[in-house]
């Protein structure tokens, strides 16, 4: 999967498979080719510090001239899946985004969900670890943590973006 966004992170195209694959993952009409390009792409994201991430992954492209290239997950039901973000900067400001499938893993089978997981907390928009309200310490997800969880970044994420 591959995007490109203009100066301004607008996006102003996707690939050709772009229709098949949201068809693919029931990405729904507001997937489709028709309903992204032309619109900024933090207008698909969730949570602020998600999309000061991608915003400053983006950015780094370009003041940096060089390929990035950002480890994260992005589960489906059933699985989990390790990607790759592969940020290229082009002329005029424009990037090209390529999204990439590195590892997919059957999901560990979902518990009986318990009163205490649902606390309110965060989730990593980019390795999926959730940090529970009053906790620190980021803790591997097993998909008990659904309920009131806001995308955030953890510190180890961030990180990678500056390496």
């Amino acid at each position: 999967m591959m995007y490109e966004v203009d100066a301004q992170n607008i996006v102003v195209d996707v690939d050709g498979e772009w229709d098949a694959e949201a068809a693919r993952v029931k990405g729904g009409s507001g997937a489709m080719r028709a309903s992204i390009v032309g619109h900024p792409l933090e207008s698909f994201m969730t949570g602020d510090a998600t999309k000061m991430f991608v915003r400053a992954a983006l950015d780094a492209a370009r003041v940096l001239g060089e390929t990035r290239v950002l480890p994260y997950r992005c589960d489906v039901p059933g699985e989990r899946r390790y990607c790759e973000m592969v940020i290229s900067p082009l002329a005029n400001g424009h990037v090209k985004v390529a999204h990439r499938l590195v590892l997919a893993e059957a999901a560990v089978p979902r518990r009986q969900l318990l009163k205490v997981r649902a606390m309110a907390g965060w989730r990593c928009s980019q390795c999926c670890r959730v940090r529970l309200t009053g906790s620190d310490e980021w803790l591997e997800s097993d998909d008990q943590f659904d309920t009131r969880l806001v995308s955030d970044v953890c510190q180890d994420c961030a990180k990678a973006l500056f390496i």
